[in-house]
């Protein structure tokens, strides 16, 4: 296979009315044969077909995968977020700079 045609990659959080409604809906993570419950949206633009025409995919995914796609385009992710997606919240106040 060629070089990508994908660019933008960003992972964000689920957060609000959105995380509420993932989980009152009991959504599962986009990512094929994972049950766990949508935390993150990952997402990226790309050339679709001859035409040329940009498509963007957005995707709900688990912190898991969030982790593993930003670990793979190489994204950063503040301290916070990166242990959110690892799902490591003990003692998160203990941390917290004055």
């Amino acid at each position: 296979m060629g070089a990508s045609t994908a660019w933008g990659h960003a992972v964000v959080p689920l957060t609000g009315d959105k995380l509420a409604l993932a989980i009152e809906l009991g959504e599962t993570c986009g990512a094929r044969g994972c049950a766990k419950s949508p935390t993150w949206v990952t997402s990226y633009s790309y050339v679709t077909g001859r035409a040329g025409r940009t498509s963007k995919r957005h995707q709900r995914v688990c912190a898991d995968h969030a982790l593993n796609f930003a670990d793979k385009h190489d994204l950063l992710l503040t301290h916070d977020a990166r242990r959110a997606a690892a799902g490591d919240w003990d003692n998160y106040e203990e941390d917290q700079q004055p």
